[in-house]
């Protein structure tokens, strides 16, 4: 293998510390989302937007002493420069390494191979394209050439039972050509399936007595429901039990490092105690509900005709088309009938539905039910006194639009496939309730959004408060740069309206590793726990469990304030998004995000399974897909649902 080591810009990390100037963000190549041919072109002038800093803490709230698995890092460098490297790693006929874990492997046999080369200089690699050095190396770029033995080559192809394997005579010319030279006796291949090790369309079959199972192999694909659900029981882990862990790791001797104790950096052995808040939970005001029920049973081993005999009997049974079907799922998850039987509803004959699968069923789970159903007819299942009373903080006078977004990525085993994005509106301001949603398909692995551009049909808001899941943090400049409310001025401007709303962008990340929790107690963080002291020195953000956690330790979310025009305070946002996680119609308490964002993610999920993808190429096959697949349209909602909320 290659590897080639060469030293960052000027700028890009050789940062003296206490140097509080961040670096200048690169410039966006990406252009803004192109302008229907029917709009007349006009002449803009693109602001430049960038992240927001902070304006201030919260301060409304209860108080409360926090333990956080964050830990304290004295830095006593006065002098010292640190150094950042970009490193590429290819094979000899120049590919790139792709695979995980070989990076850390190929820099590890790098430094035992050459370290007199790097001056004996120990360095940290964050096992990707990254390595960083206290003081520069003598040159500012190496290549090295790095003899890496593979032991084992994994194969994670799903095994696929077959009535005929390999035809007779092909068995006969294999045992002939390639088995006699293993010196391995066949025994039970007469009665399992063979391994298939070769490409989609040019399959080569061998028995497997010719293959050793490697042990503790990651597993990339998706899980079926038993083993899933048995993986998260076994990862969930009380919050007493996972502080325990986490004092008794940090004990390891990590100031003992060679490349830490050189540079003067010295982490505390002992969790952090920080202070939060824990807001008022919101009033909610009761609504009634109601129920139409239709309860179609059928059984078929072909579900598409399962499904259209389901609704051949329906037919002629119903005098009149029907508001709500309800079916009763033969299994509780991933059932073959699903997809079919959501786009022959949702798309073809424009009725909402509410699929069921109950195991026991209990008082909770038929309120869950009742809860999806009211909301997909229409109905509103639970109102803050904030909707009602119109005292919504800063807002109250000024229509507003909130906007919930998610990108739904390819499944394990689906690397090829397109990714699902959703976008969800709120409807009849003051109300922070109601959602419509408007789904679309974009590239494969695509973070950002794009196509936001759409004419409105009626009126205008004068503020937009937009919502996202998950955006990585490197990507936040991107997401600012690309989708400002660039494409939203070119919609407003199609309406010939003159003033343009102002934005507020707020970034939701759940996937991080922060963990909240109680000095004195096994609980976990009451709901509405606010925390932003351990947050970025600069940029607007914090940290809020609104949720009661049940099961496991609470996972706070980590919101991240981008763009503010409307100009909240601290209060009045943290406030504000503590009440939009109380108005998921699906829940009957709080969620841990807030609902647009959870109505994006269903949304986006539902439509997936409108989609074949079975035709789509799996991963895992080989390196050697070539080309691109190209992105399947989605199936079109019936007029009778597209504003309904039919993704609750």
């Amino acid at each position: 293998m290659e590897v080639a080591i060469t030293r960052a810009k000027r700028g890009m990390m050789e940062e003296i510390p206490g140097n509080e100037e961040a670096a200048e963000p690169p410039a966006s190549s990406q252009s803004p989302a192109d302008v229907p041919h029917n709009m007349e072109t006009e002449q803009m002038t693109a602001t430049k937007y960038s992240i927001i800093s902070r304006n201030g803490v919260g301060t409304t709230g209860k108080h409360l002493p926090l333990l956080v698995n964050l830990f304290v890092v004295v830095v006593n460098v006065p002098d010292t420069v640190f150094f950042q490297y970009s490193v590429s790693i290819n094979f000899e006929d120049k590919r790139a390494v792709e695979s995980k874990g070989i990076g850390r492997k190929v820099i590890d046999k790098l430094y035992q191979t050459y370290s007199s080369e790097l001056g004996c200089k120990r360095f940290v690699y964050d096992g990707g394209k990254t390595l960083y050095t206290v003081g520069p190396l003598s040159l500012n770029k190496y290549e090295f050439k790095v003899l890496l033995e593979l032991l084992e080559k994994s194969f994670t192809k799903r095994l696929k039972m077959m009535t005929t394997i390999v035809k007779g005579r092909q068995w006969i010319l294999l045992f002939m050509n390639i088995l006699p030279n293993t010196g391995i006796e066949l025994t039970s291949s007469a009665y399992l399936p063979c391994l298939d090790v070769g490409k989609p369309k040019w399959p080569i079959y061998l028995p497997l007595e010719l293959f050793s199972l490697v042990s503790l192999q990651w597993y990339t694909k998706v899980l079926s429901p038993m083993p899933r659900a048995s993986l998260v029981e076994k990862s969930r882990q009380k919050p007493q039990d996972r502080i325990r862990i986490l004092k008794s790791a940090v004990g390891n001797c990590y100031n003992d490092d060679p490349v830490l104790s050189s540079c003067g950096i010295f982490i505390e052995k002992q969790v952090s105690l920080i202070e939060g808040c824990v807001l008022e939970t919101p009033k909610n005001i009761e609504r009634p509900y109601t129920l139409i029920e239709e309860e179609p049973q059928l059984r078929k081993s072909n579900p598409v005709a399962r499904v259209e005999r389901m609704f051949d009997l329906l037919a002629s049974k119903l005098n009149r088309e029907p508001k709500l079907i309800l079916c009763v799922l033969p299994e509780r998850k991933h059932c073959d009938i699903y997809g079919p039987w959501k786009k022959k509803c949702l798309s073809e004959i424009g009725v909402v539905t509410q699929c069921i699968a109950p195991v026991k069923i209990t008082d909770q789970y038929l309120t869950n039910v009742l809860l999806k159903i009211n909301s997909k007819l229409g109905g509103i299942n639970s109102l803050l006194t904030i909707e009602h009373s119109g005292h919504l903080p800063l807002i109250k006078d000024i229509p507003t639009m909130i906007l919930g977004m998610d990108v739904s990525h390819n499944l394990p085993g689906r690397l090829d496939s397109p990714s699902i994005t959703a976008v969800v509106g709120s409807r009849h301001w003051p109300l922070i309730s109601r959602y419509r949603a408007s789904v679309r398909m974009q590239a494969s692995k695509e973070e950002m959004i794009d196509a936001l551009y759409k004419p409105l049909e009626n009126g205008s808001d004068d503020g937009i408060i937009r919502l996202q899941c998950n955006s990585v943090i490197a990507q936040f400049d991107n997401l600012i740069d690309c989708y400002n409310p660039y494409s939203y001025v070119h919609a407003y401007q199609h309406l010939g309206e003159v003033n343009v709303p102002k934005f507020t962008v707020i970034v939701a990340q759940k996937n991080h590793h922060t963990k909240l929790f109680l000095p004195n107690g096994p609980e976990n963080v009451p709901p509405g726990t606010v925390v932003d002291l351990i947050t970025h020195p600069r940029n607007y953000d914090f940290y809020m469990c609104a949720h009661a956690g049940m099961l496991g330790t609470s996972r706070p979310v980590h919101y991240h304030v981008l763009l503010d025009e409307i100009g909240f305070s601290a209060d009045g946002l943290q406030n504000f998004i503590h009440s939009l996680s109380y108005v998921n119609q699906r829940s009957t308490i709080a969620t841990s995000v807030v609902a647009p964002i959870c109505y994006a993610h269903h949304a986006a999920a539902q439509m997936g399974q409108l989609l074949n993808l079975d035709d789509l190429t799996e991963t895992g096959s080989s390196p050697a897909s070539e080309g691109n697949i190209p992105i399947p349209e989605l199936p079109m909602l019936h007029r009778n649902v597209r504003s309904s909320m039919f993704f609750c």
